[in-house]
């Protein structure tokens, strides 16, 4: 036996009459009746995903939602499978650069194929960092006392709550030494240097919101010491005659003394600088030219009967352009009366 029924699928009719043919040995029956064409008007969610809170750069999943049609006589049809897959999403924003969008959000589900949408609500929540990691040290680790601290190489992420890990740039405000944390709090120590010579911990502190964390490593602090002397400028006089007591009178000389660090340095004997260049080697600066005088002592009485009266004469007489041999002779005489004897730069 055959049975057919008849009618139009396409049509939008409210109401139409449906045939229904029916054939055996030969004979066919026919009736009709009229059916009503109820239509869908809307969708809504009868449950929500499985997840519906979220963290700052988490991706949508709606895995779990169900859907029903609402249909024009007031009743609903479930979604089929193939149905609830073909909804699309929109209004959810993981990163959003406007705080404003963290806490709830809104999003809207559209059926495929319809115009019509509903909504749910989700949480997003920022993110939170948990800690920070060192990926590698400084390219340098080994300085001269007073050498500026180097970032070369230093590599830090931020590690955060909802699996985010984030490269930072590093810089040297961050660097601190003597960071110590106990029961009552956080001791943020002080910012770090080559200060002091042997081995330094140095941090890197890192600071969000309220909160901080820190990793560390290790450098090696050497004592700064002169490594090189050269002269700028030669002495004036090379040659002397035994005894002479202007031996000492480097007339002007300047020498150029360098550190281990590179800096320029402060060569101590019985010269003397102007006394600006330890400064400029703790500090950093290039080095320069220091220009040393021979130090004297304050003459005693009128200086007749001084080491410091005579050689001071001695000085000025030796450059004194028109020095001829009267002088030199009252040089001497002087030399013998005030009963002084130079012996090494020494006084007898």
């Amino acid at each position: 036996p055959d049975m057919i029924i008849v009618f139009d699928g396409d049509s939008q009719a409210s109401t139409q009459t449906v045939t229904i043919s029916y054939s055996y040995a030969g004979m066919t029956k026919t009736m009709t009746t009229q059916m009503k064409l109820v239509k869908k008007n809307g969708i809504k969610v009868t449950k929500l995903p499985d997840k519906t809170t979220y963290l700052e750069g988490d991706l949508l999943e709606t895995s779990g939602i169900q859907f029903v049609w609402v249909l024009d006589n007031g009743e609903t049809s479930a979604f089929t499978e193939d149905e609830t897959a073909g909804v699309t999403y929109t209004g959810f924003t993981s990163r959003p650069e406007d705080s404003s969008l963290f806490g709830k959000q809104t999003i809207t589900a559209k059926a495929e194929g319809y115009g019509f949408k509903t909504t749910f609500n989700i949480t997003l929540k920022k993110k939170t960092m948990t800690g920070i990691k060192l990926v590698s040290g400084p390219d340098k680790t080994t300085y001269v006392e007073g050498q500026p601290l180097e970032l070369a190489g230093l590599a830090v992420d931020v590690i955060y709550d909802n699996g985010d890990r984030i490269p930072i740039t590093v810089t040297k405000d961050m660097l601190r030494e003597g960071i110590k944390e106990d029961e009552s709090g956080i001791d943020l120590g002080m910012a770090a240097s080559t200060t002091g010579v042997g081995a330094h911990t140095i941090f890197v502190l890192y600071t969000e919101g309220n909160l901080c964390g820190w990793v560390q490593y290790d450098i090696e602090v050497l004592k700064k010491v002169v490594s090189s002397l050269e002269y700028v400028v030669q002495p004036s006089k090379t040659t002397y005659v035994e005894a002479d007591p202007q031996f000492d009178d480097f007339g002007g000389i300047t020498i150029r003394a360098t550190c281990n660090n590179g800096y320029a340095s402060q060569l101590r004997n019985n010269l003397h600088s102007t006394g600006v260049h330890d400064q400029e080697c703790r500090s950093g600066r290039l080095a320069k030219e220091c220009r040393c005088r021979r130090k004297e002592t304050p003459p005693h009485g009128n200086g007749a009967g001084s080491k410091t009266g005579i050689a001071a004469r001695r000085n000025t007489a030796e450059r004194t352009a028109h020095d001829n041999a009267n002088h030199t002779d009252t040089r001497m005489r002087e030399r013998q009366t005030s009963g002084v004897r130079h012996k090494g730069g020494k006084q007898e």
